[in-house]
């Protein structure tokens, strides 16, 4: 699942999370991944294994992405979709 090849194909993916999280007062691209979720009307149900990442997980809530940026990562998502 791990290959080199999947690796580098999804590379176009976390820069764009990485991107629109600078855009929106810095927020990680695991914040940006879940507030995407929350905008497909999905309830994502994330992981923590202490308060720091319970905390990071949290400020995934309070603003939204924009519609354009929704579309942007469905786009990209979509390339590595079918690998």
């Amino acid at each position: 699942m791990f290959k080199r090849e999947r690796l580098a194909a999804i590379q176009p993916l976390i820069e764009l999370l990485r991107k629109i999280g600078t855009a929106h007062n810095g927020k990680t691209p695991a914040q940006v991944a879940l507030n995407w979720l929350l905008c497909k009307g999905v309830v994502p149900i994330p992981g923590a294994k202490n308060g720091l990442q319970a905390a990071d997980n949290a400020a995934a809530l309070g603003w939204r992405l924009l519609a354009a940026e929704v579309t942007a990562l469905d786009q990209a998502s979509r390339v590595i979709a079918h690998l």
